[in-house]
């Protein structure tokens, strides 16, 4: 730093005892990075953003079959339900001003029932937002009876959208944190691409809470949790 050029010595520890070193490794600079915390943000009084992705694949099995985990019985909820309720009437509290866009992944769409990795809850793509957890409940149904259950299990579409949500500027006046819920039922099928956007998202003022519903093989998951 500075200008200063720092010098250090390596050791080869098989070859203990001979004085000659095995060479000089040269520091012609060094710059530190400050990697700011989820409780940093919140100390610096940021502003919370919880944002929501669904899984509509067809893993999950037709809405209309018992076994699906998207179908709903007489008063019991499924168990994206669940999730919802649970986890983001957790996390939503935080959220500023309770505007959360919902979005979606794995489904064909109408009119051209072409398959989306990501797409809004409430088909509105100019905003994409809802009001709350009673606002993604509703968004969810709405999207259930709206599209078909398909394929596959793709994450990088929605982290690169919930990118850049996280991507927005942050200033002293002005500073906000994304919290992404992704409730899913199994294996991620674009592994790869999906570990590159995470790890591209680590740099940003972004958290991921992965909530796994059903029986299915989750390493995967745990592979991100890494």
């Amino acid at each position: 730093r500075g200008g200063l050029i720092f010098n250090l010595d390596l050791t080869n520890p098989t070859q203990k005892g001979k004085k000659k070193s095995p060479g000089v490794l040269v520091f012609t600079s060094v710059r530190a990075t400050p990697v700011y915390s989820f409780v940093d943000y919140i100390r610096g009084g940021c502003q919370i953003s919880l944002i929501t992705a669904v899984d509509f694949t067809a893993s999950n099995g037709h809405p209309s079959q018992p076994f699906s985990l998207h179908y709903s019985r007489p008063y019991q909820d499924n168990e994206y339900v669940q999730a919802i309720r649970s986890v983001a009437s957790v996390l939503a509290p935080y959220d500023s001003d309770q505007m959360i866009p919902a979005f979606g992944f794995g489904a064909q769409l109408p009119p051209e029932w072409e398959v989306s990795h990501c797409f809004p809850l409430n088909f509105n793509y100019q905003n994409p937002e809802v009001s709350g957890v009673q606002g993604i409940l509703d968004a969810y149904q709405y999207t259930l009876h709206n599209v078909k259950l398909h394929g596959p299990t793709n994450f990088s579409s929605f982290l690169d959208r919930t990118m850049q949500y996280a991507s927005v500027q942050n200033t002293q006046q002005s500073q906000s944190y994304c919290i992404l819920l992704v409730i899913t039922d199994g294996e991620i099928t674009d592994m790869a691409d999906t570990v590159d956007r995470i790890v591209a998202a680590s740099k940003l003022p972004l958290s991921i809470v992965i909530v796994g519903v059903g029986g299915a093989e989750f390493k995967n998951m745990e592979i991100l949790d890494a």
